[in-house]
């Protein structure tokens, strides 16, 4: 009989329904039930620590942005900058924070405008569209870009 099922069910006539088979019925048993929610959840939690990085991509550069800072939290003061030339394969590696405008408590950020990374007397912002690199209050480059998430 068990040679017609290839599934390895095992049917009762009576009920006219299948029944599991022992190993089966076994997983499901109260003793099973724990591992069944405790592998998913630990899963998920060691899932949880990945990165958030974006890339833009402009003319001259592809910039990847990580966020080293748990996704709920507003403001992140450990954000990754890796910028390399396109043509050239010139490659920056900076460290720098997101920037916020200040919210109408002069206190707490609000909106999110782009993320600020120094080197020396170098600064470089990255917004919602674009690259700009100053030296000093000199602005050296501006370059608009696409984001791929």
């Amino acid at each position: 009989m068990n040679g017609d099922n290839p599934f390895g069910l095992i049917f009762d006539p009576t009920f006219r329904v299948a029944k599991i088979p022992t190993i089966i019925r076994a997983m499901n048993s109260r003793q099973f039930f724990p591992w069944m929610v405790l592998f998913p959840v630990t899963s998920l939690l060691l899932l949880a620590k990945v990165t958030l990085a974006e890339t833009l991509t402009t003319a001259n550069y592809r910039i990847t942005i990580t966020h080293h800072c748990p996704e709920e939290h507003l403001t992140c003061q450990n954000v990754s900058y890796q910028s390399t030339h396109r043509h050239t394969g010139a490659s920056v590696r900076l460290t720098g924070q997101t920037v916020h405008t200040p919210c109408a408590d002069g206190g707490a950020p609000c909106r999110f405008i782009g993320y600020e990374f120094r080197q020396g007397n170098y600064r470089y912002f990255v917004t919602h569209d674009r690259l700009q690199v100053y030296h000093g209050s000199q602005l050296l480059l501006v370059e608009k870009g696409t984001w791929d998430y």
